[in-house]
């Protein structure tokens, strides 16, 4: 882990090429239907890690991301097919602060 995160634009990164705190990323794809509620893997952090939930949607950030879990909505509420969802899980301990993103989920009907 390195001391505080730095990024490019000087905000909260959306990738870890954004970063220049210790960060791991997700490589696989998951295939998800509408319906499906994705969650955050918390596990594997130090004990005493203060964890903070940041869900991504096509590279975005959403309304209403903030928890461990996230519901992938379909029509009528908006047309996901094809959208790609990822978790960044940000994690303090002490001043120190790493970065977990998650494997990319991608919507299908």
């Amino acid at each position: 882990m390195t001391a505080a995160p730095a990024s490019a634009n000087g905000r909260s990164p959306a990738t870890c090429a954004q970063t220049t705190a210790k960060c791991t990323a997700g490589k696989s794809t998951v295939y998800v239907t509408p319906g499906t509620v994705l969650r955050a893997n918390k596990y594997g952090w130090p004990k005493g890690t203060k964890l903070e939930y940041r869900w991504f949607r096509n590279g975005k950030i959403f309304a209403g991301g903030w928890s461990n879990t996230t519901k992938v909505w379909g029509p009528p509420v908006w047309e996901s097919k094809g959208d790609k969802f990822v978790v960044r899980v940000k994690g303090t301990l002490g001043n120190q602060v790493s970065y977990r993103f998650s494997r990319t989920y991608v919507v299908r009907y």
